[in-house]
Parts: C-alpha cells; structure tokens; sequence
C-alpha cells in the first residue's frame, strides 16, 4: 500500500510519537524542563508554538505546575492528538488550552511567562519571525525565555539521504529516511519516506515533502535582540 501527501501532516500524525518520543526520552525533556527553571508562573499562561501531538505541552505543563498554558497547533490532524493527550491527563486538562491557529496569528494576553517552539519555527519566513518576535518581546517579562528547536542546518545545502528514525511498535517496524535540497537562498525542501514493515517486508509507505527555512543563532539574535544559548546541537534558548 503507497501512500502520497503534500499536507504537512495529514497522513503523518499517526507516526510523530511513535518516532519521535525517544528524543523526549532521552534528550529534549531535561533539557526543556531545565530552562524552564526559573520562570515565574504568576507573570501569565506559558505560550506552546506549534504543539503537535503535545509532547512539548506536557514537559512545559509538568515544569510549571501553577502555569497555565495556551498550546496553539494549526493542523487538524497533530490537534487531534494534542486535544487527546489533555482530555486524558487529569493534570492538563484543567490548564492547556488548546487553540487551531498559527504562532504568529494566536490572540494571546497581555503578558505570558515563557514560550517554547519545538519543530516548528521553521515553517515560520522572516517577514512572519519578525511579527512573532514583536508579539512575544511585548508580553515577556525580563528573564522570562524563549526555548526553540531548530533544524541542525542553518544554512541551505543538499542533503543526503538517511535514516533519522527507528522503531518497533508490536509485529511492525517503523522507519523514517530524510533527504534535502536548497529551492532558495534560505528555503530547503526536505522530502522524507515513512514505512511499515511487517516480517522484513514493507506494508507501507508515506511520502512527504516539506519546506523549512534555514538560519542560525547570529540571524535569530539579530532578529530578536535578544542573547542566544545552545543547550544542544538543535535547542536554543533566548532570554528576554
């Protein structure tokens, strides 16, 4: 059975945990719930960018337990999973709330204590950073941060292709291979295959295509005006 799409994550949702909750596991989650260490929640609700299935949600959720927190998703699909995860968390239920919109575009309050934007900043041109980054600098209080995940590339370049994820689920074995090319001097189109396979032979198989733009720490500080820090090779956190 083939599978093709050109809607972001229409057929993909199904797959996002399941090959991406290792790096939560393993990596993201310290990492998020560390920065998050100092952020005083009676300033507001914390803002989660793009949510997706709300693995991000719920490490912000569980670093500020007295925080309310807005969690936007555009897509209908990843929202289904994100709705999901709240209404059966006893601990999130009664906090997350969950909104369809864009990161630039959400209606947000006067004043917001942190902002976390894993896998999605991205999708996100200059022109649209620029009107992100005013919204948020005028509700953050000093100190109050920014965490973003970005691609590990920060400039456009060909990209091989290769397997970036891995995993068994029952009698079936799930891969991920990802490969890119530059369509534009900041615009990369990652194009990447999903299968299932069942007994060495493959069932299934996703073609997606998707286009990202590229750019690193020096144009996010020139961007925002704000310090930068890597904690890791693609997670980044801005202090106002």
């Amino acid at each position: 059975m083939i599978e093709d799409s050109t809607d972001a994550y229409l057929h993909v949702a199904e797959f996002y945990d399941l090959l991406s909750q290792p790096h939560w596991d393993h990596v993201a989650t310290e990492v998020l719930t560390k920065a998050l260490a100092d952020v005083d929640p009676s300033v507001g609700p914390a803002l989660d960018m793009g949510a997706g299935t709300g693995q991000a949600t719920q490490v912000l959720a569980e670093a500020l337990p007295d925080a309310k927190v807005i969690a936007t998703e555009p897509s209908p699909a990843m929202r289904i999973a994100l709705t999901s995860r709240v209404v059966h968390n006893r601990h999130l239920s009664g906090r997350v709330t969950v909104l369809p919109h864009k990161a630039q575009d959400v209606d947000l309050p006067d004043r917001i204590c942190a902002v976390v934007g894993f896998g999605m900043i991205g999708y996100l041109d200059e022109s649209a950073r620029r009107t992100l980054w005013s919204k948020l600098l005028d509700r953050l209080p000093p100190g109050a941060p920014i965490v973003l995940e970005l691609m590990a590339l920060a400039t456009v370049q060909r990209m091989a292709p290769a397997r970036i994820a891995r995993r068994s689920l029952g009698d079936q074995e799930y891969d991920v291979w990802m490969r890119g090319e530059p369509i534009g001097s900041d615009l990369m189109r990652y194009a990447s295959t999903f299968t299932v396979a069942r007994e060495g032979k493959v069932v299934r198989r996703l073609q997606l295509e998707q286009e990202w733009y590229t750019f690193g720490v020096e144009q996010l500080q020139e961007e925002t005006g704000l310090p930068v820090r890597k904690l890791t090779n693609d997670i980044i956190v801005m202090t106002r």
